[in-house]
């Protein structure tokens, strides 16, 4: 009993100091996840047998694995590449997951496969033999995958629908946030070298760190808008494509 007692009151401790000397903006990222966490839960009951029916598992190991990394509290630091390893594998299981049910393109459907079978595959055998160093070009190489499916699935929602039918799409939302945030941890993680020789800063954070929890706040708000939006078409009674009894998505593609 003093040994878990000793344990929860170190924890308390480290996470009181931590929150006490950090800019409140590390943890606008943590909070935008959880927020987009609830929704997913709030929602769960009508998007379980749809596209997005990974979201819930998905936010919750994300939101879990950065928290934890975040307070750097000694066993989860000493645990951080398994971490993030793990997150990198859940990003392209589901938002590759995600795209190919928007996707109607073939082609594109064939690319999201072999990408999302790659980058699975290469993270395995990275962390598997310890080249933690390659994580990064990783991270920048399958970051302007997924900014280049989601921008060649915008473009073609564009092109069909139009731009303010396509606004009011789950999808829409989505794919914006997935290209907006892989494209800025790509682009800023390509001059990460740099960055860190020259110092530069903001709120106390290297570039690098402060454009990824800008971008995240970004993502997972579009999230729990596609989300939100997903909620409220499929419990309006739409005689079209957007009627649920149909089994049909909002981007009027069957359930799998």
């Amino acid at each position: 009993r003093l040994l878990f007692g000793d344990r929860f009151f170190y924890f308390v401790n480290r996470l009181s100091q931590h929150w006490r000397y950090q800019p409140m903006f590390i943890y606008l990222g943590n909070l935008t996840e959880f927020i987009a966490l609830i929704v997913a839960a709030v929602c769960f009951q009508r998007t379980r047998n749809s596209y997005l029916k990974w979201s819930l598992p998905f936010l919750a190991i994300v939101f879990v694995g950065e928290f934890v990394l975040q307070l750097r509290i000694p066993f989860f630091s000493e645990m951080r590449f398994e971490i993030n390893y793990l997150i990198a594998i859940c990003e392209s299981l589901f938002y590759g997951y995600v795209l190919y049910h928007l996707v109607t393109d073939t082609f594109l459907k064939k690319m999201i496969k072999i990408f999302v079978l790659i980058s699975v595959i290469t993270y395995l055998v990275t962390y598997s033999v310890g080249a933690y160093k390659f994580f990064i070009l990783e991270l920048i190489a399958f970051g302007f995958c997924l900014t280049a499916i989601s921008l060649s699935y915008l473009y073609m929602e564009f092109r069909q629908d139009g731009p303010i039918v396509f606004k009011l799409s789950p999808g829409f939302w989505l794919a914006v946030g997935v290209s907006l945030f892989f494209s800025s941890i790509s682009i800023s993680f390509s001059f990460f070298k740099e960055i860190q020789k020259n110092g530069i800063t903001i709120f106390g954070l290297y570039l690098t760190n402060f454009i990824a929890r800008a971008a995240s706040v970004i993502l997972y708000t579009c999230i729990a808008i596609s989300i939100l939006l997903f909620n409220k078409q499929s419990s309006c009674s739409y005689p079209s494509k957007y009627d649920p009894s149909n089994k049909l998505n909002p981007d009027g593609e069957k359930f799998q």
